[in-house]
């Protein structure tokens, strides 16, 4: 009498073997094919320029359509994008809390293959996305184009063809070049010589200001040096790659003055 008559239906092989068999398979099956699902996903968006049309409304989302345009922005001036990269992750963190690191992503993809503009006014326009939230979009813009001290030609054009379609007022954009215009003649002739201390001035490398603990001053410096380590500027004009160098190293300065 066979005591177990299961092996010789599995061929000696457990019934829960094969089961467990068939789950880690068809586990990598569909790994898999999500992989190539998000290639193609990608290729056919991101890859050609657009906006995916079908994303939900979401303020994660919309923080994405930011770092997109915010990237286009930059393109027109790369001699001071390590400046405007600094007010971009500045902003982003304030306004778009729950919007990852993983924007930085999108926003080297961008710089590759650049958004078209009218594709997300376009998913703007299919959420209803108000008139307050659309003049704060372009405020941001105007402010990223000025965070290097002036705003150039192709930007102008460019924020002002976004005016355009978003169906705003072109008066914000001039009425915002002036009002910095006169600002900065104020500031010129107001200007007095400062001596800051050392305290202050290695915080200001880094972003920071007032009363911080050691702990903020390494978060802040590892995710700063990060965004500023010559190696992802290696493909750039050489005046690019020895501004990043050179604030790099002005961050190493800091870093290891504030924490002696």
């Amino acid at each position: 009498m066979n005591l177990f008559p299961e092996l010789l239906i599995t061929g000696g092989r457990h019934p829960a073997n094969n089961t467990f068999t068939i789950c880690v398979l068809s586990i990598v099956v569909l790994c898999t094919l999500g992989l190539i699902g998000r290639s193609i996903y990608q290729k056919k968006y991101w890859g050609n320029g657009i906006f995916p049309p079908h994303l939900k409304y979401s303020e994660e989302n919309l923080g994405l359509a930011y770092v997109c345009m915010a990237a286009l922005i930059v393109r027109k001036d790369r001699s001071m994008m390590l400046d405007k990269m600094l007010f971009i992750d500045s902003y982003i963190r304030r306004q778009f809390r729950d919007l990852d690191d993983s924007y930085r992503l999108i926003f080297n993809r961008s710089l590759g293959t650049p958004i078209r503009p009218e594709t997300v006014v376009a998913w703007m326009d299919k959420h209803s996305v108000s008139v307050d939230k659309r003049i704060q979009f372009v405020n941001f813009l105007m402010n990223l184009a000025l965070a290097d001290g002036i705003m150039n030609r192709m930007e102008f054009v460019t924020i002002s063809k976004f005016i355009e379609s978003l169906k705003l007022s072109q008066n914000m954009l001039n009425d915002f070049v002036n009002a910095n215009y006169e600002k900065q003649k104020r500031e010129q002739q107001t200007q007095r010589p400062t001596s800051p201390s050392l305290q202050q001035k290695y915080l200001s490398v880094l972003g920071l200001t007032g009363a911080v603990t050691k702990v903020e001053i390494k978060q802040t410096y590892r995710r700063l040096a990060k965004m500023y380590h010559p190696d992802r500027f290696a493909q750039e004009k050489p005046e690019v790659l020895n501004k990043a160098k050179e604030k790099f190293q002005q961050l190493q300065e800091a870093y290891d003055w504030l924490m002696k």
